[in-house]
This record gives structure tokens, sequence and C-alpha cells, in this order.
């Protein structure tokens, strides 16, 4: 098998033995200059949970991941490869429900939504592992890394004309995420110099997890080791986005 330059290598086959075509993706990458025919196969219950839930994924002895969707959803596997992420079940299988994607007489709106929300997760989980790999995988306000560390927005996803580029991220723990959700966490957009709410200096008074927390802290958000910094502009229209919630 043979993939020129500037292709996306696929490997599909089809299953229609329930009245529902299913199409079942193989890793095509895998077998980029293998010159022997070989047999692929795909779990009965993988492909029944594919005709119920419109998605479903497996994964081999050899490591291989297996998916298997509805045709409609072939747009979003071919997004996945090419943005190089992998997307928990679950999530995918959520938003095709509501989309109505599954329903016995589904429609063209229902596919338009499914493809609409699957590519919006893809996107979404393409930006936090750029944000990831710019910081290294480490936390920007403590240093943790060990895989607890997730890529955030500056500038919130829902808010009007944000982007999903590393310029409008930052990598962070699971504490600090949060703490940085809850607008508990403030940095300078000129210096990035950090400044932490008062309720967490109070409790760290208290507490000894949070008084590590607080110390832990760093007192200057860390610049990503790779790739384009944090625009400043995202730290001020997050905080004219939120308006009152930085008033302290």
């Amino acid at each position: 098998m043979a993939a020129p330059p500037g292709t996306l290598p696929v490997i599909l086959g089809l299953w229609e033995e329930r009245g529902v075509p299913v199409l079942v993706a193989f890793d095509a990458r895998r077998r980029i200059g293998e010159t022997t025919r070989k047999s692929m196969f795909v779990k009965l219950a993988q492909l029944d949970s594919a005709v119920d839930s419109g998605w479903a994924m497996d994964v081999s002895a050899s490591g291989e991941h297996i998916y298997c969707f509805k045709p409609d959803l072939l747009p979003a596997y071919i997004d996945m490869l090419a943005f190089d992420v992998e997307l928990p079940v679950d999530d995918v299988v959520g938003v095709i429900g509501a989309s109505g994607l599954n329903e016995p007489e589904r429609t063209a709106s229902a596919v338009e939504r499914a493809r609409r929300s699957t590519t919006a997760l893809i996107r979404s989980a393409s930006f936090r592992k750029d944000v990831l790999e710019a910081y290294d995988g480490f936390c920007a306000l403590c240093g943790l890394d060990s895989g607890l560390v997730q890529g955030a927005h500056v500038y919130p996803a829902s808010a009007p004309g944000s982007k999903d580029e590393v310029w409008n991220g930052v990598a962070l723990c699971s504490n600090h995420h949060v703490a940085f959700d809850k607008h508990l966490i403030w940095v300078n957009p000129r210096d990035r110099s950090v400044r932490l709410h008062d309720q967490l200096l109070a409790a760290s008074q208290e507490n000894a997890a949070c008084r590590g927390f607080f110390a832990g802290t760093f007192e200057q958000l860390a610049a990503p080791t790779r790739g384009p910094k944090l625009k400043p502009q995202m730290l001020k229209r997050r905080y004219e986005h939120f308006g009152g919630r930085y008033d302290w």
C-alpha cells in the first residue's frame, strides 16, 4: 500500500446486515509500505453499537483503533484523521443523539447538525492538543505535568469571535483551570503577572492543601516554549466579556 505525498490514506469497509449501513474504518497509516494482502476483523458488538448509536470505536489486540460509524459521519472521521486527534466515544455519541441522526426518519437538518457538532468536537480537541504541545504539557501556573494538564481558552470558546488558536489558549492543570474559570485568578495583560483572589488567600490560612495551591502558583504566567505566545488582547477581551467578575 502506498500514499502519495499530500494525501490522507483511508481503508473503509461496508456492513449492511441489519439494514442500516455502517462504515468500518481501519488505520491505513499502519499499512503504508505493506505489499501482502491481509484480512481485517471487527467485533459484531461494535457494529451493532454503531447501528444503534451512530459511532463506535474498539482497540484491537495489536493496539489499532477501529472505528464504526454511519456513512453520514464520514466527513467527521476524515476531519479527525486530518487534525490527528482522538475523540471520546461518549462525547461523539452524545452530540449524534442530540442531533436526531439516529431517529428512524432522519432529516437533512439532522445530518447537518450531526456533522457540525462532531466537527466542533474535533476542532476543540485539536485546539487542546496544540495548546498542550505549545506548553510541552506543563501547567503555565504551577508547572505540573504527568498528563494532568488541559488546554484552556483564555477568551472563552462560547464568546463572540473566539478563536481556536494557540495564542488564545493556555495550558492549565485541573485545579488552576477550575480557579481560572471561576475568576479567582487574574493575569496582567502587560507582563503576565499573576494575582490570586483574596478567597484563595483566606483559605490558605486554614487549609494545608489550599496553602500548597497558593504557594505553588507562579508569580508570572509561563510562556509557551514553542508556537505563538498568548496575545495580551485575549486577556483584555476576557475581562471585558465577564464584566464585573474581575472587580476585585
